[in-house]
């Protein structure tokens, strides 16, 4: 980012053309972290008396924005062939089984459904 110390008169004028200059959205995400954590590094100063360097703030910046693009890709995979679920062969039945676990409170729960070969629900459990 260049910043012309003598260009800036206001603000909101220098923060909404730098947004309309031509960067990428992944610029103008850092951008508005930054805005963001320095906005909070303030709030830190003032009411905890902690004080953040620039370079604190930039990485923490550079570092959220990675760790966001992480484990948010922009492009979501679509199976080309949705699953359907499809009832037994004749004369079968089918039991689906779904679990869900919480490692940090070592709780965790099952359920359960069978059916036979039209799809009707004949049991289940949970």
């Amino acid at each position: 980012m260049n910043v012309s110390p003598t260009s800036i008169t206001r603000t909101d004028r220098w923060v909404s053309e730098y947004l309309r200059s031509g960067i990428t959205a992944s610029q103008k995400a850092i951008f508005a972290t930054t805005l963001w954590l320095i906005w909070k590094a303030r709030n830190m100063l003032i009411f905890n008396g902690k004080r953040k360097t620039q370079e604190q703030i930039v990485n923490e910046a550079l570092l959220s924005h990675q760790l966001y693009e992480k484990w948010n890709p922009r492009t979501k995979i679509k199976r080309s062939n949705p699953r359907t679920w499809q009832p037994p062969t004749t004369g079968s039945l089918k039991i689906n089984v779904d679990c869900s676990w919480l490692a940090e409170k070592l709780e965790g729960s099952i359920a359960g459904i069978c059916r036979g070969e039209a799809g009707v629900c004949i049991g289940g459990f949970a």
